[in-house]
């Protein structure tokens, strides 16, 4: 599916276009969108600063490690479903003063919900909060663009989300995932087990040499797992447990 780009947010998407994301968002609510103007070479350096977070000691890593009272930081002991991922992550997202994110991690004017966002040291990866931080505003354009889509397919205007996308009042966070080559002796283990994404819709950049991911097919055969394999430069789209509660059930929050 063709995303319409920055030039023409401003203005209403094709009627083709409307209709193709609501088919979608109803029957699967996983696709995949190309054209939609986010900087291939940022994203490049978004993936590379990554790899090289990830390849930081473990004693690096434990220093930002997420804690009861705050959720945000690195972690690689996260459950779904009660059940140990195999995976190591990062989240960190919007604060009171976002896109700033200028001032030292644990600045108690920085602090959402969920806690205060926990970088690597800029001695180590210097250029990892810089580029995170545009990777971020960039894939916040790309969701507020899909967020209007969403609501012309529900036959409602496209600005009606809109306040909830202010800089200031959104709490969307963007997820590092690094899933290891698996070392164990469990045949059933997964990096992650079956589930639902909790938010409105998730932008998903996935490793187009590795094709893992499954969902399931809502209408024609819903027992089914399909793996979804990424087209170069595209991002998946999935839509979570707020999109159907917000479109009546009319949008699909696929397992």
């Amino acid at each position: 599916m063709a995303a319409y780009g920055k030039a023409s947010a401003s203005e209403p998407p094709p009627e083709s276009l409307v209709r193709e994301g609501a088919v979608a968002c109803e029957q699967w609510g996983f696709f995949q969108i190309v054209n939609h103007d986010l900087d291939t070479e940022l994203r490049a350096r978004a993936e590379e600063q990554q790899r090289a977070f990830f390849a930081l000691p473990v004693e690096v890593k434990e220093r930002m490690r997420r804690t009861a009272d705050n959720s945000r930081g690195w972690y690689d002991d996260e459950l779904t479903k009660q059940r140990r991922d195999w995976k190591e992550g990062l989240d960190f997202g919007s604060t009171p003063r976002w896109p700033a994110w200028a001032e030292a991690d644990n600045d108690a004017a920085d602090g959402m919900l969920d806690g205060v966002n926990r970088f690597p040291p800029t001695a180590l990866l210097p250029e990892f909060r810089p580029t995170m931080l545009a990777y971020y505003d960039g894939l916040c354009e790309v969701a507020a663009r899909l967020t209007r889509l969403f609501s012309l397919g529900l036959g409602m205007p496209a600005d009606y989300f809109d306040p909830m996308l202010r800089r200031t009042q959104h709490t969307s966070y963007l997820r590092l995932n690094y899933y290891a080559p698996y070392t164990g002796d469990d045949p059933t283990q997964l990096c992650i087990s079956p589930h639902k994404d909790a938010g409105f819709l998730t932008v998903l950049a996935q490793d187009v040499g590795c094709h893992s991911l499954q969902v399931r097919d809502r209408a024609n055969n819903p027992e089914d797992w399909l793996t979804v394999r990424p087209e170069p430069n595209a991002f998946t789209i999935n839509t979570g447990d707020m999109a159907q509660i917000y479109s009546n059930n009319k949008y699909h929050a696929p397992e």
